[in-house]
């Protein structure tokens, strides 16, 4: 019998495995000025024999980090404790940084075969509020923004959003210091977008 025969052969509602509470792994570190108000909400990745954690560790004034934890496990292979490698993400382009601090949280992982990268979407906290922010790695320890571009977009048919086409490399100008950024990959309204400046072109 097959995995999907035996699905199919589950009474409609039954759930397909069941979940068992095994204890707490992580906790904040006594301390550690990243993690004052907590370490929640992890991504998890696995490479090789290996699991990895990648926390929302969250400091003062609820500024958001993401960091990266290996995962010990006791002879009998339950999950008891983590070993802390750092952190690999913190706020710092302009759609993660606000007047009063910025995040990048909530992280989710998966691993695309045909890139041969490991994919993240996480929360960008920035100016217009919580987004939808991007990065890859190939290690799972050095993660990368995608240089994806800013989608611009306009009403379209029956007033649905459509994305404006784009030639040249559009900038994003930078938090409050009135520098410029190369833009990546954010999830913006139309409403949002009409508040910025006109894009500046790089030939």
């Amino acid at each position: 019998m097959t995995a999907n025969q035996r699905t199919e052969a589950l009474p409609i509602g039954a759930p397909a495995f069941s979940l068992e509470r095994l204890g707490v792994v992580m906790s904040p570190l006594a301390g550690e000025p990243a993690e004052a108000l907590g370490v929640l909400n992890p991504a998890t990745a696995r490479r090789g024999a290996e699991v990895y954690l990648f926390p929302r560790l969250v400091a003062e004034g609820n500024y958001s980090r993401i960091g990266r934890a290996r995962v010990i496990f006791d002879a009998a292979g339950i999950p008891v404790d983590v070993e802390r490698l750092g952190i690999v993400l913190e706020p710092q382009e302009a759609w993660e940084l606000h007047t009063g601090g910025g995040g990048v949280e909530d992280p989710r992982i998966t691993y695309m075969p045909r890139l041969g990268r490991w994919i993240m979407t996480y929360v960008a906290y920035g100016p217009f509020g919580p987004r939808i922010g991007l990065a890859a790695s190939s290690d799972l320890e050095r993660w990368d923004r995608p240089r994806a571009g800013l989608v611009r977009l306009r009403s379209g048919a029956g007033g649905r959003p459509e994305p404006v086409p784009q030639q040249g490399r559009d900038l994003l100008p930078g938090a409050g210091n009135g520098s410029e950024r190369e833009a990546r990959l954010c999830h913006a309204s139309p409403a949002d977008l009409g508040s910025l400046p006109g894009p500046t072109r790089r030939g």
